[in-house]
C-alpha cells in the first residue's frame, strides 16, 4: 500500500467498509460534483487498484498469513463446554476441531499428500540380451 497516495488509501478503505466507489470518491473529493464523481470514480479506482499487489489486497481485507495462523491457533486450542442441567459447568478439549485444524494446516503445507514413490534403481548394469529378427 506504500504505492498509494493518502487519498487513494482512504478511498479504498471506505469501499472495504461498504461504500460504493462513487460514494467513496465523493467523500474523499468533497468539491467534486455528482456528475463528475460518477465519471471520475471509475478511473480513479482503476488506477488505485492497479497499484495494489496481491499481498496488499489480502492485507487490506485482513486475509493474510497472520490472520490464517491466528485462526488456526484458535482451533488448535479449541475447547467445548460441558453442559449439565442446562448450565455450562466447565470446558474440555475439543478434539474434533483440533483434528480438523491439524488436517488443514497439513494441507496448507502440502503434507497431506502421500509421498511419491521413486522408481527403484539398481547400480547393476542391464545384462539383458535383445534378439532382433529381421
Amino acid at each position: 500500500m506504500e504505492n498509494l497516495t493518502a487519498v487513494e488509501q482512504e478511498a479504498i478503505i471506505l469501499t472495504i467498509q461498504g461504500k460504493s466507489d462513487i460514494q467513496a470518491y465523493r467523500l474523499t473529493h468533497p468539491r467534486a460534483s455528482k456528475r463528475t464523481a460518477i465519471t471520475a470514480a471509475c478511473k480513479f479506482f482503476a488506477k488505485a487498484r492497479a497499484k495494489l499487489n496481491d499481498q496488499d489486497r489480502l492485507k487490506i481485507y485482513n486475509l493474510g498469513a497472520d490472520r490464517l495462523m491466528m485462526e488456526l491457533d484458535k482451533r488448535l486450542n479449541a475447547k467445548s463446554p460441558i453442559i449439565y442441567q442446562g448450565r455450562v459447568t466447565g470446558q474440555i478439549d475439543d478434539n474434533f476441531t483440533r483434528q480438523r485444524a491439524t488436517e488443514l494446516l497439513a494441507k496448507i503445507h502440502g503434507i497431506d499428500k502421500p509421498p511419491e514413490k521413486k522408481p527403484e534403481t539398481t547400480d547393476q548394469p542391464d545384462n539383458t540380451i535383445h534378439i532382433i529378427i529381421d
